[in-house]
């Protein structure tokens, strides 16, 4: 027998869900639930329904206050689905599944991970929408976690999802993950032909981009060409992703040396970003550093110094301490001073991207060692050959801890050492380094090799 109570109060949160008021809903919720419980008892299928429908609930509200008590009361109806049900029903997946969504939303990916992957062989066994769905979910966790397992997921869902934008997006995020590049290509094309027959030309736009990524350059410039102006038809000239459009053909055209073009799209991609995020914000760094280099390439020194100081002090506001871009961006601001002869300037700038380095990556990670190589050139040029000395000792070291021994830079570190040494009047000591560099450089680059033939010289003399 239906109880009226239990009924009326359904009704009413279904009627206030439709009508958007959501304020009273906990309360005919709470209710409803324990009323379940006293009429139904504790293993009961309703009773898991409502525990679900209260956890969604208060997962939904604003702030994390009720948080933990909707991942408990989800917890529990899926252990109650499962006592009832068997572990092998497809509504124990679907309560794992939404479980495994609030974790993942709240950066538990590792414990969301176990859910999905719970939740997969029954997937599996009853087939259906879901299951691409859930791989979806799981591939890019995988992808976070750098397994992978996440290309077998892509695959699979981009042959289970029917025709359609679902698809294309399963399509480009396998061809991301690919080694071939024409079967990249191909994968891109395809999913570009569903989002189109989907009327999503916007989001077609977006993977041409993608698309160019794979190809030689010269096929790639129509490419980008296009997605650059369907972007603008379908978004509109001032669209952050214009942007992105804008800054991926400048790239390919730096590359190509067309540096006026080159320079005329990394402006326009700076405007819209800075109209779009505000001056101070990581996308408008990223458009500052292009800005520099391309600068750089047609020999406006002051204009380049000027962008990458931008980019850099945005950098310094925005990301934390160790953070790649701040160390790459001081790497590249130091290498724009040295071309204008200002040592004193990029010293300074040098060392601090060691610090970035070693805090982000480790004092042993081998992205030390081009920074150490041009810190210790740097001191050497400003005639401070003692201050040189300890870079140029880490990085022989660290290339040798880090690198194979007949790595190109193990022997360039090897070699660098041991030419401070003889020039600084220590022939002894570099003795032994010169001959260990002789023969890696024999092994790997050959006996006609220039360096090959400097350090035989050295050794001679």
């Amino acid at each position: 027998m239906v109880n009226v109570r239990l009924a009326a109060l359904l009704l009413a949160g279904g009627i206030l869900c439709a009508e958007g008021d959501r304020s009273t809903l906990e309360p005919l919720y709470r209710e409803a639930l324990a009323r379940r419980r006293a009429e139904l008892g504790e293993a009961h299928p309703k009773v898991a329904d409502s525990l679900i429908q209260l956890g969604l609930y208060l997962q939904s509200l604003p702030g994390r206050r009720s948080e933990p008590e909707a991942q408990r009361l989800l917890r529990e109806a899926a252990a109650l689905r499962e006592k009832l049900l068997g572990p092998s029903h497809p509504s124990v997946a679907e309560v794992l599944e939404e479980l495994g969504t609030i974790l993942e939303a709240r950066g538990a990916g590792i414990e969301a991970l176990t859910l999905y992957r719970r939740a997969l062989p029954i997937r599996l066994a009853a087939g259906g929408p879901a299951l691409p769905k859930l791989r979806v979910r799981l591939a890019g966790l995988l992808e976070a976690a750098g397994d992978d397992g996440a290309t077998a997921q892509w695959r699979a869902a981009a042959r289970e999802f029917p025709e359609g934008p679902e698809r294309a997006l399963a399509q480009s995020r396998l061809a991301a993950h690919v080694e071939a590049p024409s079967e990249a290509a191909s994968l891109y094309r395809e999913a570009i032909t569903q989002y189109e027959a989907a009327a999503e030309f916007a989001e077609a736009a977006s993977i041409r981009l993608s698309l160019a990524s794979v190809l030689e350059p010269d096929a790639a410039g129509p490419v980008l060409r296009q997605s650059l102006a369907e972007l603008e038809t379908h978004l509109g000239s001032d669209h952050p992703r214009v942007a992105v459009a804008a800054a991926n053909l400048a790239g390919l055209l730096l590359g190509q040396r067309q540096f006026e073009e080159a320079e005329r799209l990394y402006r326009r991609a700076l405007a819209i970003d800075r109209a779009a995020y505000g001056d101070d914000h990581e996308e408008v760094a990223g458009d500052w550093r292009n800005l520099a280099a391309v600068l750089s390439e047609r020999k406006d020194l002051t204009g380049a110094i000027d962008a990458a100081r931008r980019a850099q002090t945005i950098y310094d506001s925005r990301l934390p301490k160790g953070h790649p871009d701040r160390a790459v961006t001081l790497y590249r601001l130091a290498a724009l001073w040295r071309e204008a002869g200002r040592l004193d300037e990029a010293l300074p700038l040098l060392e601090r991207a060691v610090g970035e380095v070693e805090t982000g990556a480790g004092p042993n990670s081998a992205d030390l060692l081009p920074l150490l190589g041009d810190l210790a050139a740097g001191y050497q040029a400003s005639g401070e050959p003692a201050r040189a000395e300890p870079a140029l000792r880490r990085a022989a070291a660290l290339s040798a801890q880090a690198l194979p021994p007949d790595h190109p830079e193990t022997i360039r570190a090897m070699f660098n050492l041991a030419f401070h040494l003889r020039v600084t009047g220590r022939a002894g000591e570099a003795a032994p380094l010169l001959r260990e560099v002789a023969a890696a450089a024999e092994r790997v680059y050959g006996p006609g090799h220039p360096l090959t033939l400097r350090v035989r010289r050295l050794l001679q003399e």
